[in-house]
C-alpha cells in the first residue's frame, strides 16, 4: 500500500467555498479519465475554505475513494479581491516553497478527458533536462497578442513572448528551491503594479521561470476560447462565463449567441473557440456526477453540494431576458419556414 502511494502522481489545487462544486466535477473527471494511481492535495489558503467547506471536500474524497487531503496553508500576501481571484492564486507558489516532491497543478475550472494522465509521461521527458523547473502550455493567442501590443507586462517582455498559462503546470519544487526562487517571489507580489503584472501568480511564474520552463502540447491545457483541434486532453474553462454558473435559461441564451456568432469571435461571449461544444460537454459531466451522487444515498452530502452549486448560479438580468426572448421568437420563425 505504501509503495503504491509513493508511486502515485500528486495533483494539487486550491479554492474557496465558491469552487467546491466545479472542483468536484474536475476531480470526478480526473479519476475517471486516468489509468494510474493519483493523490490529491487541496491547499486551504488563509482559511478561505471554510470549516464547513473542508468537511464537504473530505466527504467528496471519501465518496470517490480518492487518496487526498486538505492542507492549511498561510500565505502572507496583501489582501486580494480582483474579479474572481483571491489569495488562493498564490497557492502554487507557496507549495513550490513547502513541498519536496514533484506535483501537477490543476485549476478547479477544468474538465479532464480520458488519457489526460499522459501529461506525466510527457513531463518526465521534459524534466530530463536538469535546468527545467516547470512544464506548461502557451497561453491563448488572444492574450499573447494583447500583451505584445500593450508592451507593459514585464513578465511577458522578460520571457520574450514564451508566456505560459498557469492553470495546468508540472512543477519541480526541489529545483525551484535549488535556484533560490523561493526567496524572490514575495518581493514580486509587492511590485506587481510596478512591473505591469495582470495575472498575479501567473505573471510571477513567467517572470521567474524564463529559460527554466519547457512547453507541453496545447491539448494538455486547452483554453475553451481557442478553436478545437482534436488533441484536447484537458479542457480549461478560463475566463467568462463559467459553465456551472449558468442556469437553464442562461445556458440556452449563451449557446444561441455562440452559434449565431460562430464566424465573429469578437461578438461571442466566450471570446471565440467552440463553446457550443465544450460547454454542453461540461453540463453532461455535471449530470453524470449528480446521478452518481443521487445513487450514493449520501443525502447530507448531496444537499450540501446542491446548496453550494445553486448559490453560484448567475440569473438573467432584465435586458438579457429580453434578448433571449427575441432569439427564441426568431428561432420559431425559422422553424415555421
Amino acid at each position: 500500500m505504501e509503495s503504491s502511494r509513493a508511486s502515485a502522481r500528486l495533483v494539487a489545487t486550491s479554492f474557496d467555498d465558491r469552487y467546491i462544486w466545479p472542483w468536484l466535477c474536475s476531480l470526478w473527471s480526473a479519476v475517471h479519465g486516468s489509468q494510474q494511481p493519483l493523490r490529491f492535495l487541496i491547499a486551504n489558503v488563509n482559511g478561505l475554505l471554510s470549516p464547513e467547506g473542508k468537511d464537504v471536500v473530505a466527504q467528496c474524497l471519501k465518496w470517490l475513494s480518492v487518496d487526498g487531503e486538505v492542507v492549511d496553508l498561510e500565505v502572507n500576501v496583501p489582501e486580494l479581491n480582483d474579479h474572481q481571484w483571491n489569495a488562493t492564486v498564490y497557492a502554487r507558489l507557496a507549495l513550490l516553497d513547502s513541498l519536496d516532491e514533484p506535483f501537477m497543478w490543476l485549476d478547479a475550472d477544468t474538465l479532464l478527458l480520458p488519457g489526460w494522465d499522459d501529461i506525466f509521461t510527457n513531463g518526465d521527458r521534459l524534466f530530463e533536462d536538469p535546468a527545467i523547473i516547470a512544464g506548461g502550455v502557451f497561453d491563448r493567442g488572444m492574450t499573447l497578442a494583447r500583451m505584445k501590443i500593450d508592451g507593459k507586462n514585464q513578465a511577458f517582455n522578460r520571457c520574450g513572448g514564451r508566456y505560459f498559462n498557469a492553470g495546468i503546470l508540472l512543477l519541480r519544487p526541489d529545483r525551484w528551491k535549488a535556484a533560490h526562487l523561493d526567496s524572490l517571489w514575495m518581493d514580486l507580489v509587492r511590485r506587481e503594479k510596478e512591473l505591469g503584472f495582470q495575472y498575479h501568480d501567473q505573471d510571477i511564474l513567467n517572470y521567474l521561470l524564463t529559460d527554466r520552463v519547457s512547453f507541453l502540447d496545447v491539448g494538455f491545457n486547452h483554453i475553451i476560447s481557442e478553436p478545437l483541434s482534436g488533441s484536447e486532453k484537458i479542457l480549461h474553462y478560463a475566463g467568462f462565463p463559467k459553465p456551472w454558473k449558468l442556469d437553464e435559461a442562461g445556458r440556452a441564451f449563451f449557446i444561441a449567441l455562440e452559434v449565431l456568432n460562430w464566424d465573429r469571435p469578437s461578438h461571442q461571449i466566450s471570446g471565440g473557440g467552440s463553446a457550443w461544444v465544450t460547454f454542453p460537454r461540461y453540463w453532461d459531466l455535471e449530470t453524470n456526477v449528480r446521478a452518481e451522487l443521487a445513487a450514493s444515498g449520501q443525502e447530507s452530502l448531496v444537499a450540501a453540494l446542491m446548496k453550494l452549486r445553486e448559490s453560484q448560479l448567475s440569473l438573467f438580468s432584465k435586458p438579457e431576458q429580453f434578448k433571449f426572448g427575441m432569439l427564441r421568437r426568431i428561432a420559431k420563425k425559422f422553424q415555421s419556414w
